[in-house]
Parts: structure tokens; sequence; C-alpha cells
């Protein structure tokens, strides 16, 4: 399945080697991660030749300390910085997920960076959004 390839790829980014990542289950401890499915267009392209351009959609998103304080603030906002990096550069470096069943993946991309989505009891849900491009056989 293609989110189990790329929570793979995702655990080989040094921000998210040691953590969790559930799929469409966030735990309410922080440091947790979840990757949900987004709806979205499977397919963006058929090929003549046979096969097609499809897209798949995520959201990653982490359970995070929030208290208010600038310094911890400033912290989860980095790190979903610094990952949104992560995917970008590899993405650049044609460093993707590697797919099963006859898909080879051709880019990933981060569509929105990391942002606040809710709020409580101390704790507060991260998350950015992906996409995944890629080939797949007929």
């Amino acid at each position: 399945m293609i989110i189990d390839n790329v929570i793979d790829f995702l655990k080989t980014c040094p921000l998210l080697a040691d953590r969790e990542i559930n799929v469409d289950f966030l735990a309410d401890e922080a440091s947790f991660f979840t990757i949900d499915t987004l709806p979205c267009e499977p397919v963006l392209k058929k090929y003549v030749g046979g096969g097609e351009l499809c897209q798949a959609a995520f959201v990653l998103a982490g359970r995070e300390f929030y208290t208010g304080d600038y310094v911890d603030n400033i912290a989860n906002v980095t790190f979903y910085e610094q990952l949104t990096k992560w995917i970008e550069k590899n993405s650049r470096e044609n460093s993707l997920p590697v797919l099963d069943d006859g898909r080879t993946a051709q880019s990933m991309e981060v569509i929105t960076s990391g942002y606040l989505f809710s709020e409580g009891q101390n704790r507060a849900r991260y998350q950015l959004q992906i996409r995944l491009v890629y080939t797949q056989d007929i």
C-alpha cells in the first residue's frame, strides 16, 4: 500500500526516525504522529501507451506540547519547517518512497507548511499536507 511506503520513507528522516507514526489515529501523548489520507483526484493523466500519472495526498500530523511559552511554540514551528525542508530536499534529489505494485514515485511536495491545527490540555496538533505524484503501470 502507498501509505505504508510513505511511512517507511518518512521514518528515514532523522526528525522522525525514533517516533511512532500511526495511520488515521493520533494519540493524546506528545511526540506521536499520524498520517491520514486526504481525498484527491487519483489519476492526473492517462498515457496512450498505457499507464497513468497519479497522485496521493496525506496529512502528516503530530501531537506536541503546547504551553503558550514562546520558546516551546517556536520549537514546534521549527520542527515542521525542518521536516518540510527535508521532504523538499529529498524530492529535488529524487530520493523518494519506494512504491510497490508497478508504481514509481516521481515527486513529493509539501502542499501546506506545518501549522497549528488544534490545541487543548497543554498539547496541540500540528500538521502539514503532502502530495505524492507517481506513475502506475497498467
